[in-house]
């Protein structure tokens, strides 16, 4: 499609009919679809991975789905990460719930916790050890020097910005250089 191509492989669909939705369980092979796209997500574009899948709903605001897999390619902020694993994932209208781990040129990171996108303010309840992160590659800062991070983190909050932030922040071990 003009989104990317997607390989269904075991894939049983099924639904009791016309008016309810799709339920589905198997593995999907991913090669540069555009799921931020195909969400809704602006932040979010490419994915090239395989999963294995066990859900109901297909749309941003029906799907309920678990996920285990990896990914060698997810397009954020548009920097590609690579080196990703899910584990006990489940995707539920516009929610992430699961652990990853990130295994990237310029971030090796550990996450367990939640992402909520379905309000007006994203909400985050999470725990993530950040072995090391470039934040100049990421692009979070300019790339003309070498700004690394590592921190563990303890993190529930709400918002999107500085102005609207509420909630606890827990940061341990922090550490950061910048070359």
């Amino acid at each position: 499609t003009d989104l990317g191509n997607l390989k269904l492989e075991n894939l049983v669909m099924t639904r009791d009919n016309d008016s309810a939705e799709y339920a589905y369980v198997g593995d999907i092979r991913a090669n540069h679809f555009n799921i931020g796209s195909y969400y809704d997500i602006p932040d979010l574009s490419y994915v090239t991975g395989d999963v294995n899948i066990d859900g109901v709903g297909l749309g941003k605001n029906t799907i309920n789905a678990k996920i285990d897999g990896e990914f060698s390619e997810l397009v954020y902020r548009n920097y590609t990460y690579s080196g990703i694993s899910v584990s006990n994932g489940k995707f539920r209208r516009q929610v992430f719930d699961g652990d990853f781990n990130l295994d990237d040129p310029n971030v090796k990171m550990v996450f367990k916790g939640s992402v909520d996108n379905s309000g007006s303010l994203p909400q985050m309840n999470f725990i993530a050890k950040i072995d090391s992160a470039n934040l100049g590659e990421l692009g979070f800062l300019d790339k003309k020097h070498e700004n690394i991070l590592s921190a563990d983190l303890n993190m529930n909050f709400k918002g999107d910005n500085i102005d609207n932030i509420d909630g606890t922040f827990r940061v341990n071990n922090l550490n950061y250089s910048k070359d």
